[in-house]
């Protein structure tokens, strides 16, 4: 049987309950005023515990600098390259909170529970409110929201594509609503003005009004205008820093160590569904049944979403596929967190999946359970002063401490007593700037060292030291420090010992002792005899 059009109008306004009702009244605040709490619950205690790392030091120290022009002409210099409205941001967060670990990332906190509130408004308007209730809750459950406490770009773009999307939405219900299409305009260009792939969440909002166009034969001029253009506007801050990339950071091949890569694309899936396949699963069993029932009752589903919005989550769920389009033509890195818009088409579709009321309410409870219990597994871990965050950052693979209360656990051998008075020679640029921060008593003992010149660890340490006025010894090539120290230390991993071992041959350095950390890094202590 077929929903008639004001039953359809009823379910698509009250989320398929009884106008004047109380839970079409105050169902849906109370489960925004739920999902906070557990939200903001979880997210500042993993905040709290979880040290800064080096891509977050470079927000830190930008967000430092005396004026705007300091940080934009470190950006030039290669310490960063993400758009200047990023740094904006976090300087004016900086000035209200402060820099500790919550304060810093409180934008993206607070983003990333936007992103889930948009998504609940986005999906409950047309599904219902428990279709909306696994829409705002899922995130949580998937590897986005690693980056909800990261004081890094991807949780902004998230919140911004989330207003967008709702904007959007109102804008599709009459066109002539001014005030929509500004909030949306601006929603993009603030995505765009926080990170160059931001500018791939144009083409979704393209395909949901390329496919109205072919079904109604009609073009829209002001939609395609209010579009594209904020993305031309932000495309003009890119220019300068794809000419800073290219001459700074990129001759020494840093491109082609993150090079574009195929497998990235399932691998991104994986990334963000993996926490949640099951929940996946269980979306999925459900469409089936949808289709094969599609002659249930007219109370026994919600109203099918509009195909413009099918539209937008699939091309947001395409994400990865147009971000390693880009990142190919532009021979430009990637990284899978540049991605992360991705989630939210993934997100969609399987709040859209859940389509039926019956069946939707038990995938909103089982969504509620597990979020709950995650916060719950945080908190016990929090009072016992134990991390979250054992495996480490994504990308990197740096480690993470075990125990909040020691940042440098992970690396003790840096506070070993063969290196105690010994100059320290730090390989890895990651690491060198993590120990200036969270051990300021070594810092004047710790020498970053690179092959040559031209290697990225020295190009991107010179620029912190001298556009980003960070503190420490200037950086040199491993072959100069071993000539200007007769006995000092060296740490690194596996593939450094390799690197150095024709240097320390051609010098006669001698090995004096040698140790293995559990972070996979060694200590050794070098004697270069008098020449």
């Amino acid at each position: 049987m077929e929903l008639t059009k004001s039953k359809l109008a009823q379910i698509q306004e009250r989320g398929s309950l009884r106008p004047g009702s109380f839970a079409t009244r105050w169902l849906p605040w109370l489960l925004v005023a739920f999902f906070t709490c557990i939200y903001f619950g979880r997210t500042l205690l993993r905040a709290a515990g979880k040290p800064f790392w080096y891509d977050e030091l470079c927000t830190l120290y930008l967000a430092r600098l005396p004026t705007l022009a300091d940080a934009w002409a470190a950006q030039l210099h290669g310490i960063d390259y993400n758009p200047p409205f990023f740094h904006l941001i976090h300087r004016a967060a900086r000035a209200f909170f402060g820099d500790g670990p919550i304060a810093l990332r409180l934008p993206e906190i607070v983003s990333f529970w936007i992103f889930s509130i948009c998504l609940f408004r986005f999906v409950a308007k047309r599904a219902g409110y428990a279709a909306g209730w696994i829409a705002m809750a899922l995130p949580m459950l998937t590897g986005a929201y690693y980056y909800a406490t990261e004081a890094r770009a991807y949780a902004l773009i998230l919140g911004f594509l989330g207003l967008a999307l709702v904007c959007w939405q109102e804008l599709q219900e009459d066109p002539n609503r001014w005030g929509w299409r500004i909030a949306f305009a601006v929603s993009l260009a603030a995505a765009y003005f926080n990170h160059s792939y931001a500018v791939l969440l144009a083409v979704p909002f393209g395909l949901a009004e390329a496919w109205r166009t072919l079904r109604t034969r009609e073009f829209r001029w002001r939609e395609w205008i209010t579009l594209f253009v904020p993305g031309a506007v932000a495309a003009a801050s890119y220019v300068p820093l794809l000419h800073s990339y290219r001459t700074v950071l990129a001759p020494s091949g840093y491109a082609t160590q993150h090079a574009v890569k195929a497998a990235e694309i399932p691998e991104f899936y994986s990334f963000v569904l993996a926490p949640c396949w099951f929940i996946v699963a269980i979306a999925v069993v459900v469409y089936i049944v949808k289709i094969r029932r599609s002659a249930m009752p007219e109370d026994g589903k919600a109203a099918a979403p509009p195909y413009q919005e099918i539209a937008v989550a699939v091309g947001l769920a395409a994400f990865p596929v147009l971000g390693i389009t880009l990142a190919f033509v532009m021979r430009g890195p990637l990284f899978l967190r540049y991605l992360l818009p991705g989630a939210a088409g993934c997100v969609l579709l399987v709040a859209y999946g859940c389509i039926y009321r019956r069946a939707a309410k038990y995938v909103a409870i089982f969504v509620g359970i597990l979020v709950f219990g995650h916060f719950l597994q945080t908190f016990r871990l929090s009072r016992k002063g134990v991390s979250e965050f054992m495996s480490g950052e994504n990308s990197s693979q740096m480690t993470f401490t075990r125990h909040m209360s020691d940042p440098l656990e992970p690396y003790a051998l840096v506070r070993s007593s063969a290196a105690k008075t010994l100059p320290l020679a730090i390989r890895s640029f990651t690491e060198f700037l993590y120990f200036v921060y969270y051990a300021p008593d070594l810092k004047y003992r710790l020498y970053p060292v690179s092959m040559n010149t031209t290697e990225q660890v020295y190009i991107l340490n010179k620029a912190f030291r001298e556009w980003g006025h960070v503190d420490f010894n200037r950086e040199q090539p491993i072959e100069q420090f071993v000539a200007d120290h007769q006995d000092f230390a060296l740490y690194g991993t596996k593939s450094d010992f390799y690197l150095v071992q024709d240097i320390f041959k051609h010098s006669g350095a001698e090995i004096t002792s040698f140790q293995w950390g559990d972070a996979g890094h060694f200590l050794m202590t070098v004697h270069v005899p008098a020449r």
